[in-house]
């Protein structure tokens, strides 16, 4: 429904109240005393109505630029197109696509609830330090560099997950790992190499990954918080499992905070 016929007028779109609609098609109808423009339909097929091309990037350039090599165009199978970020600030970071069934009603902004978003917009090149508690003095903190790729969104689908480790302007360690989806959205793991695959799991905003490292037990929690990409890996001594309660002796902690190394142009 709509206060004007023309295709780029704003609109809503939702259930049709008992007695609104009785053929496909739009028309002028009164609708609680407004001269309304109604378009009704069966199903799904509204959309065929307003054909829709909506940009997709999975991190926009900043500031937008639909010419960026890194936007692309896609036809909207749900008749919205959609940009989400976890900031209302007109250059945060941000997605744009296709909007998922139900998500939108109505042109505007607003804060919502949605599942999985957050994790679509970690690719790119992060760089921070990495400081392990409880702190020693003769162990200063070590530097970061972190490249994501993009998330994967289909089955048996891997992206780059690769962190390399300074201190004082030499290489410590590389890690080049690979983030996989298996079957499904909840079939996630971090593929090492040599046969080596960690089950990590989304809680919230949170990916979580357990592990046993010889004697250690070790939770891995990351997430990304506004700009900052965070990680702390919490270090626990194990013990032989036992019926009821075993307390367990935390050794350190290890923190990592992250800025993302440049924007997406």
């Amino acid at each position: 429904m709509s206060a004007t016929s023309s295709p780029d007028g704003v609109y809503t779109r939702g259930v049709a109240q008992p007695g609104l609609c009785f053929s496909n098609g739009c028309s002028w109808k009164t609708v609680a005393g407004r001269r309304t423009w109604v378009c009704c339909c069966n199903q799904d097929l509204c959309n065929s109505y307003v054909p829709l091309t909506c940009y997709y990037c999975s991190t926009c350039p900043r500031p937008f630029r639909s010419s960026s090599t890194y936007v692309t165009r896609v036809s909207s199978n749900t008749g919205w197109c959609v940009k989400m970020s976890s900031s209302s600030l007109p250059d945060g970071i941000s997605t744009r696509g296709i909007a998922q069934p139900g998500l939108c009603f109505s042109n505007g902004c607003s804060w919502r609830t949605v599942a999985g978003r957050n994790k679509t917009i970690w690719n790119g090149t992060w760089y921070g330090s990495l400081t392990n508690y409880p702190m020693r003095l003769e162990f200063s903190s070590v530097n970061v560099l972190m490249e994501i790729g993009p998330y994967p969104t289909s089955d048996n689908m891997c992206t780059l997950w690769r962190t390399t480790y300074s201190q004082d302007e030499k290489i410590l360690s590389i890690k080049d790992y690979r983030l996989c989806r298996g079957h499904g959205d909840d079939d996630v793991f971090i593929d090492e190499g040599n046969d080596i695959k960690l089950e990590t799991r989304w809680i919230g905003d949170l990916l979580i990954t357990p592990f046993k490292y010889d004697n250690l037990f070790l939770i891995s929690i990351t997430q990304l918080d506004e700009d900052i990409l965070k990680e702390e890996i919490i270090m626990i001594d194990d013990k032989p499992a036992i019926n009821g309660v075993l307390s367990l002796h935390t050794r350190a902690i290890q923190r990592l905070e992250m800025k993302r190394l440049q924007s997406v142009n």
